[in-house]
């Protein structure tokens, strides 16, 4: 009994990494959607620097994640 609740527990934590994983991943993809939506917003002089503020949210957003 106590070997099929192991391979439970592995199951369970496997898809709540994957899980966790994509999610992530809808995010991120989520972010360059929000990119390109406020770069349609404003004048074409201004698209990199909102371009560079998603970017820098995605990199403090990435690090956040990892620790």
């Amino acid at each position: 009994m106590e070997d099929i609740s192991g391979l439970l527990n592995e199951h369970i934590y496997a898809i709540n990494t994957v899980w966790v994983a994509l999610c992530a991943a809808l995010i991120f993809f989520m972010e360059a959607g929000f990119a390109l939506l406020e770069a349609g917003f404003i004048r074409a002089k201004n698209a990199m620097s909102i371009i560079a503020k998603v970017i820098i949210d995605i990199t403090f957003g990435g690090i956040a994640f990892l620790y």
